[in-house]
């Protein structure tokens, strides 16, 4: 599956971009769904998961491919 990300800044409507986008082309909107995931696996809370996510950068991905099933990984970013 394709993946599209997309950068943006407060208040840029990124958000509702993103979810008019994978409506339109029939994707999944991951938005935060992988840090409560996360969260909910590693039983702490998402704002603890979204400061490792900014500090830890590619540290983090190794962490989450022990807590979220691989084929879920391996769809979102594939």
């Amino acid at each position: 599956m394709a993946v599209i990300t997309i950068s943006r800044q407060f208040g840029a409507g990124g958000k509702t971009l993103g979810r008019m986008l994978a409506s339109k082309l029939g994707y999944t909107l991951m938005d935060n769904k992988i840090i409560q995931m996360v969260a909910e696996k590693a039983r702490v809370s998402e704002g603890w998961v979204e400061s490792v996510e900014k500090e830890a950068g590619g540290k983090f991905m190794k962490f989450i491919s022990g807590v979220v099933p691989k084929g879920l990984l391996d769809s979102v970013l594939d």
